[in-house]
């Protein structure tokens, strides 16, 4: 792998996949769609929705791999804006397949969790049924649909309430919402009853790298190995941080209105990657540690950041 194209280069994972193809020396170029950062690789605005554009960088670049990381990723945006929420995560991956396709590019599709009703008693694998409970997840699975069927060498990486350091726009995460809110002495009602296996998106690129390397195909799981509630996750960053844990409070599904239906138990199974690729995801609280160590304050995560704008291109 020389050549890689990071489509949605400002999301949690995309800025990591730039960052790693660097400091691996792989040839990258990341796009997006509004944002004026740029940092790490060469990158330019991009629309997936334009196809003729999106035909016309992939001829210029011709990456060996495509990594889509999509600039509509929040389930609640996506359920209260459907057409967008359609045109992102569905139109804008039938056009990228489909132009890297055409010059014999492999894709990497950045999927959901929530693609899983959340029924299951114990985590779920990459072979248990999706049965999406949301517009997201729905629009999410079709976007799988695509990549899979487009090549028998394309991949789908399925991820949990992914989180990190963001160094492109001023966008929260929930890690770095709750830790923003106990480092203002402020309570944080945390759902106890609906569980997930969190996906730190440092860990996650540095899995797809590697995974791109070694032709990894099909559906594959990532995510830390605890399967956790709100609750516990915040309890864990009150221990890591030395925060008040009493600013956490547990809160049940039914005492709120939330605007997407998620599943009690969405965790993901990661056993198949691990065997395949050797290598082990990091504990939620050995990222935790290292998110401490890399010092999370909001101001300094933000676009604040966006002065070393010299890597900014003119792409089609």
């Amino acid at each position: 792998m020389k050549k890689i194209l990071v489509v949605g280069a400002d999301g949690l994972i995309g800025q990591n996949l730039c960052k790693l193809a660097v400091e691996k020396g792989i040839d990258a170029v990341g796009t997006y769609k509004k944002t004026s950062w740029a940092r790490y690789c060469p990158m330019g605005i991009m629309d997936p929705i334009n196809a003729e554009e999106v035909k016309e960088v992939m001829k210029r670049y011709q990456p060996d791999v495509v990594f889509i990381d999509s600039s509509c990723d929040s389930p609640e945006y996506c359920e209260t804006h459907p057409q967008e929420g359609w045109a992102a995560n569905v139109e804008g991956v039938l056009n990228i397949v489909t132009a890297a396709k055409e010059v014999k590019s492999r894709t990497f599709l950045i999927s959901t969790d929530l693609v899983y009703n959340g029924d299951k008693d114990t985590k779920y694998v990459e072979t248990d049924p999706p049965e999406p409970l949301s517009k997201y997840a729905q629009m999410k699975l079709e976007g799988e649909r695509i990549v899979l069927d487009a090549s028998k060498q394309n991949c789908v990486c399925r991820v949990s309430a992914t989180y990190g350091l963001n160094k492109a726009t001023p966008k929260y995460n929930f890690i770095t919402w709750a830790l923003d809110q106990m480092k203002s002495n402020r309570a944080v009602k945390l759902l106890k009853d609906q569980y997930v296996t969190p996906s730190y998106a440092p860990d996650c690129a540095a899995e797809m790298m590697l995974m791109a390397e070694r032709m990894c195909v099909g559906i594959y799981h990532l995510a830390v190995p605890e399967c956790l509630s709100r609750y516990e996750m915040g309890l864990k960053m009150a221990e890591v941080f030395g925060f008040d844990p009493a600013l956490c409070v547990g809160i049940n599904s039914n005492e709120v209105e939330p605007v997407v239906i998620r599943g009690k138990n969405t965790c993901l199974d990661t056993t198949k990657v691990v065997k395949e690729i050797g290598r082990p995801f990091m504990s939620f609280e050995d990222t935790l540690r290292e998110l401490k160590k890399n010092d999370v304050d909001r101001k300094k995560e933000s676009s604040i950041e966006t002065g070393k704008s010299n890597n900014f291109i003119k792409i089609t």
